[in-house]
């Protein structure tokens, strides 16, 4: 699975290396990957239950025509005509052992498109896993971390306690210092994080 190695080197080049190759388009490249795999999968599945079909009606025809020769052997028997009978029974015979192969055939054909729908099923549960982290990707892009908040409300509670409480124009100028201090602060925060 080439997309899960590329996924484990881009958390831990995002971790080294904040410069490496935007995680966003990392991810976007995983999730194109993994539905391209999951389409040829989908394709695997339809093919495979297609061949699981047509075992089972060579195997319900191969029954009905090993039936039909015991019934001939019955009746050429019950007619006297052993030789008949036997050449019935022989051919029966055959069809039976050709039964329990085509029987075999189905049986791993339904194993098979089993197996295809887990590995479907796991793969979808990737699938949206890397899609609920492209969106965390996003959330954390589009919204400062906690502590950046956190910094600027701290910056801000530092402002006020060290004096910068007089009334007036004065009071309406450091308002409007720490605004902007505040907004710089955001805008480095998200810079930073881009």
């Amino acid at each position: 699975m080439l997309w899960i190695n590329r996924l484990k080197r881009l958390f831990r080049e995002g971790e080294e290396h904040p410069q490496a190759e935007d995680p966003l388009h990392m991810v976007d490249d995983l999730l194109d990957e993994l539905n391209s795999e999951l389409e040829d999968m989908k394709i695997s599945l339809n093919k495979q239950v297609a061949a699981e079909k047509r075992l089972k009606r060579r195997l319900d025809e191969a029954k009905v025509d090993s039936w039909q020769r015991e019934k001939d052997a019955r009746h050429f028997l019950a007619e006297g005509d052993d030789d008949s009978a036997r050449l019935a029974l022989i051919k029966k015979e055959q069809l039976d052992k050709h039964v329990q192969e085509i029987a075999s055939l189905y049986a791993g054909a339904q194993t098979h498109k089993q197996d295809i729908m887990q590995h479907i099923n796991e793969q979808m549960a990737k699938y949206e896993h890397l899609q609920q982290k492209k969106n965390d990707l996003q959330m954390k892009r589009n919204f400062p971390s906690p502590s950046a908040v956190n910094d600027i409300e701290e910056a801000m509670i530092v402002d006020e306690a060290s004096g910068n409480t007089d009334l007036g124009q004065q009071g309406s100028d450091d308002e409007n210092q720490r605004v902007e201090k505040t907004l710089e602060e955001l805008k480095r925060s998200i810079k930073n994080r881009n």
